[in-house]
């Protein structure tokens, strides 16, 4: 005899490799809770029509670890589950009925397309991998993220898991005319406490999504009329000073392998973190000192050729060598992640060093603050320094890959310069001024431009 599902039992229950589960409830006979090899989650209800065996998918899982969400969502599917098995029994067919209405809309996705679970998943496969180079940040922010913990493929969004707390933990059994505009500034309100201008990123991202609902009929309304951004936003100018930069070099080697020289890299060539964290070794040359970024893994979907300075060859060399393609994998199969954990331990060792620095001077460590800086920050950074070094703006846009600012508009039509050689100059001149800063190389030997130089 089956025993009843409990919330405990719902969370704890993990998936087996190449072998789908469908664990029977003690309690409402006929109900199932399915749990995929992938780790996905779901409910069905299994019955007999005219005679054949019968099956209804009610919807994904969506609680999580929750036991308290757990029980509220195994109470309203054994309802749901009961009010299928009543029409079954007198004569009608749920399953054959939802079909006919997949059919009616035109639609086969699997799921009842205005739940809200399975309209963001469609819409971050048919809108944001489409249109949107950063579609997985946006996939967080409609609170879905590779389920790596599963072993899921990375890049099917129908496989993501669900964010604890994020809008499809709550939402995700919801029909999209259900959800309130209340709801949605609760939601916003709630990530704002913590982090104001990440919360206009978050309503920016439902804005988008239910304006593609509408769109697409599913609802009539967007329920984020009227709503406003709750932060403040202003562009932001951190850069690390050149105690800092010292620092930080320092830093990034006391962490190590993979994200010191990862980190080492971004400010070496000023690239972003994803276009380092995704490199491979097919992409570099290190015999030209040439790394030929592709476009698809640029923001602005332009090829990208970076020069690579002394020092960032030395560290590229310095690599461990494994089977992988990424030139930074942990695993061998995949690029390395967990960019937040390390970056916490490299503020630690340059608060570390910084502290170290002001008591060999004389001066209280307690007094020492390192100020809030983002990874991004060391792209400002290098653009920054570069600017001290006298280096002309042109070539530090194009070191950047920038197609805004000096080649906005004609220029950008007309002026196809790449300035290659002028960028190699430039990189090897700030790489040697880091070097000089974190102890290296003296300061007459740095090679410098003028801002009229080309």
């Amino acid at each position: 005899m089956a025993k009843a599902l409990t919330p405990a039992a719902l969370a704890a229950t993990k998936p087996t490799a190449d072998k789908r589960r469908e664990i029977p409830d003690g309690v409402v006979t006929g109900l199932y809770f399915i749990v995929q090899p992938s780790g996905r989650k779901s409910w069905a209800v299994r019955y007999r029509a005219n005679g054949r065996p019968r099956k209804l998918v009610l919807g994904p899982y969506v609680s999580g670890g929750d036991l308290e969400r757990a029980g509220k969502e195994l109470k309203r599917v054994r309802l749901d589950a009961a009010t299928v098995l009543d029409k079954a029994r007198t004569g009608e067919d749920p399953a054959a009925e939802k079909q006919a209405m997949r059919r009616a809309r035109g639609r086969s996705d699997e799921g009842e397309p205005d739940i809200f679970d399975t309209a963001v998943r469609n819409f971050i496969v048919r809108h944001s991998m489409a249109k949107n180079r950063a579609w997985k940040l946006q996939a967080r922010m409609l609170g879905l993220v590779p389920d790596r913990a599963n072993g899921a493929p990375g890049d099917d969004p129908k496989k993501f898991a669900a964010v604890r707390g994020g809008v499809v933990d709550k939402w995700g059994h919801l029909r999209l005319g259900q959800i309130t505009r209340a709801q949605i500034v609760g939601h916003i309100d709630g990530v704002a406490d913590r982090a104001p201008v990440l919360a206009n990123r978050h309503l920016a991202a439902l804005r988008t999504f239910f304006r593609w609902a509408v769109k697409r009929g599913l609802l009539d309304q967007s329920p984020c009329e009227l709503i406003d951004p709750p932060g403040a936003e202003k562009s932001r100018e951190r850069f690390l000073s050149e105690a800092e930069v010292r620092a930080f070099w320092k830093a990034a080697l006391a962490v190590g392998w993979p994200f010191g020289p990862a980190m080492q890299l971004m400010l070496l060539t000023g690239a972003r973190r994803e276009e380092v964290g995704g490199m491979t070794w097919a992409e570099v040359d290190l015999e030209k000192a040439v790394w030929a970024l592709p476009g698809e893994r640029t923001k602005n979907g332009r090829a990208h050729d970076v020069p690579l300075s002394k020092a960032a060859v030395q560290i590229l060399k310095g690599l461990p060598r494994t089977s992988a393609a990424f030139t930074f994998s942990t695993t061998g199969e995949t690029a390395v992640s967990g960019w937040s954990r390390a970056k916490a331990k490299i503020d630690r060792e340059m608060l570390a060093i910084l502290k170290g620095e002001a008591r060999e001077r004389g001066e209280n460590p307690k007094r020492v603050v390192l100020e809030r800086w983002t990874i991004h920050d060391l792209r400002r950074t290098a653009a920054t320094q570069m600017a001290a070094l006298e280096i002309s703006i042109p070539v530090i846009e194009r070191a950047l890959n920038h197609v805004s600012g000096t080649f906005r508009g004609v220029v950008a039509t007309y002026n196809r310069h790449q300035y290659f050689e002028e960028r190699r100059i430039a990189l090897e001149s700030w790489a040697q001024r880091v070097l000089e800063l974190a102890g290296g190389k003296p300061r007459s030997n740095v090679v410098r431009m003028r801002k009229g130089q080309k």
